[in-house]
């Protein structure tokens, strides 16, 4: 109803603006409405962005323009509208709802928690808004990683360093996790993600009275990670993580001859730490994430220093690239020992319906390396040189999302001595491994 109200309304608080101002804004006000009953949404944008450029701007306008932009999908368009149209009218139920849709459609869930309060009761009643339970989210997660170039073991050669110290060659490793999302408050979410990784390796290692090769090694890890998002304010959010990670290697024996048993490898057993903080900022089409990681990883103490840009073109979630950098000091000692740099690339787009495709790739030394706001590490020994893969992301009934991965990753393995003089090692080897992921999460 309120549709055929504008022009008198408008018209009457206009009475005393300039013949000429006020010529115009019946113009612009009479077209925009024009193009508005029409659907005409491409002249309506062009002629609602000139007559704000002219400085005609209320709370008509903005509706129709967050609207056109609305009914072309592009979803971060429409938003600074229904924001503005808001700021003139603040409890606008049209915009409100309008709102909530836009940021649930470009993936803003930070925003969309927050105006949760705000949303009319019915909307929230019929959207199911309100619940009981803060669970947001809830996922599984698996994936094998393999080396299936057997020449790698056969031909593997004893270091010529006499030095202690130890070598890995990665075989495969088996990989679980469950996360948990929820929410403290409708501006603070919390998710907890717990990861347990078994893997199996070519060993070496050279101690003060002897030396071996274990040819294949189990190492278990127990990971936990933590991570809170704080909403500051429209389209802006504090993100800070904490990773624990204990990793146990047992310790190997050789019986020689009667009762008379010898060590063969030492038990190994490290506590790792991540510490991550993240400013995340929208801005149309653009998330730009500036954040920065501690990292206590393989007795080494690492800053990490990551800018990432996300861009959607379409102001949806049906096409987007992800651009990143990061640079890595890593400290012995109080100095500086190694520095490092690592780019990361992805792109994904809407195949149907319900099927999104991702291809990635990494290039740079992902040695002891975080992602993922900290909650992927990369702490092996034989350290990732590149790697790329893609994804298959199928929407399911219920908002349940399941994942189907595979990734191509070139690893670079060291002698490493100890204590390390040098951050680059001896004994070469490059080898690949591929992995396979599938994951399931279901959203609340």
């Amino acid at each position: 109803m309120y549709r055929y109200l504008i022009i008198p309304l408008i018209v009457l608080s206009f009475r005393t603006a300039p013949a000429q101002d006020h010529n115009d804004f019946i113009h612009y006000d009479t077209l925009t409405y024009r193009l508005y009953l029409t659907n005409n949404w491409g002249e309506l944008k062009n002629a609602g962005k000139e007559a704000l450029r002219q400085g005609h701007d209320y709370y008509y306008l903005r509706m129709r323009l967050g609207i056109a932009f609305y009914e072309t999908a592009n979803y971060r368009g429409a938003i600074p509208h229904f924001q503005a149209a808001l700021d003139f009218n603040s409890g606008d139920k049209t915009a409100l709802e309008y709102l909530y849709y836009c940021y649930l459609f470009s993936g803003r869930h930070a925003d969309v928690h927050a105006l949760i309060p705000r949303l009319p009761m019915s909307f929230r009643v019929k959207n199911l808004l309100d619940r009981s339970s803060n669970i947001t989210r809830f996922g599984l997660n698996y994936q094998y990683t393999f080396n299936n170039d057997r020449e790698v073991f056969r031909n593997f050669t004893i270091p010529s360093d006499t030095s202690d110290g130890m070598q890995f060659l990665t075989r495969h490793f088996h990989y679980f996790s469950s996360s948990l999302g929820h929410t403290l408050s409708s501006r603070i979410h919390l998710q907890h993600m717990y990861t347990y990784i078994h893997k199996n390796d070519l060993f070496y290692y050279n101690g003060p009275d002897y030396a071996y090769v274990v040819p294949e090694r189990n190492t278990s890890q127990h990971q936990y990670y933590l991570q809170a998002r704080i909403r500051a304010f429209h389209g802006a959010s504090f993100i800070t993580s904490f990773h624990y990670v204990y990793t146990k290697s047992p310790a190997l024996y050789k019986r020689q001859g009667f009762g008379h048993v010898i060590q063969l490898a030492p038990e190994f057993i490290s506590n790792d730490v991540v510490l991550h903080l993240a400013y995340n900022q929208e801005a149309g089409p653009f998330n730009l994430d500036i954040s920065g990681t501690y990292t206590y990883i393989n007795q080494l103490r690492h800053w990490q220093q990551n800018l990432q840009l996300t861009c959607y073109p379409l102001g949806n979630l049906n096409m987007y690239s992800v651009t990143g950098i990061s640079r890595i000091t890593e400290h012995s000692r109080n100095i500086t020992v190694d520095e490092r740099y690592v780019f990361r690339e992805k792109l994904g787009w809407k195949v149907t319906g319900s099927l999104w495709m991702e291809l990635f790739g990494y290039t740079g030394n992902l040695k002891n390396f975080t992602d993922n706001l900290g909650a992927s590490v990369f702490n092996s020994l034989d350290y990732i040189e590149y790697m790329a893969g893609g994804n298959l992301i199928f929407l399911l009934k219920n908002n349940t999302h399941f994942t189907l991965s595979y990734t191509l990753s070139r690893l670079h393995s060291t002698y490493n001595a100890y204590p390390a003089a040098e951050p680059v090692g001896t004994n070469h080897v490059h080898y690949n491994v591929h992995t396979l992921n599938g994951g399931i999460q279901w959203n609340f």
